[in-house]
């Protein structure tokens, strides 16, 4: 069964995952910019949003329609770590612009909090 786009769990704005905070800094379609925090140092990911259906677990477990970031194997394909908060914007700008151009975009109001630069 294929879910509609209304039926999707959407990607938390804010979760945790290996040990890292993940803050998203601003998301315009599928394209979303993720800040995360470990050991107290800002690092950067530029998503595509991925989609997927509602599926069993080989345990039982139903788990919904739901937005995911890329898995591991997916990098450099859906999912780019720019190495600064310039490089990290710059690179959310470019996969808008191929993704989601004329797409409204949500952005937090604070980002220069999740910078690392002065």
């Amino acid at each position: 069964m294929t879910a509609t786009l209304e039926d999707y769990r959407p990607l938390a704005r804010e979760f945790s995952h290996d040990q890292h905070a993940f803050f998203m800094l601003a998301r315009q379609g599928d394209v979303a910019l993720f800040a995360k925090r470990k050991h107290g140092r800002w690092s950067y990911e530029v998503v595509i949003v991925q989609k997927h259906d509602p599926a069993r677990c080989p345990s039982g477990t139903s788990l919904p329609a739901r937005e995911a970031t890329p898995h591991n194997e997916q990098w450099g394909t859906y999912g780019w770590t720019p190495y600064d908060w310039k490089a990290a914007w710059e690179k959310f700008e470019a996969k808008c612009a191929e993704h989601a151009e004329g797409l409204d975009r949500w952005q937090r109001d604070e980002l220069p909090t999740y910078c690392n630069e002065s």
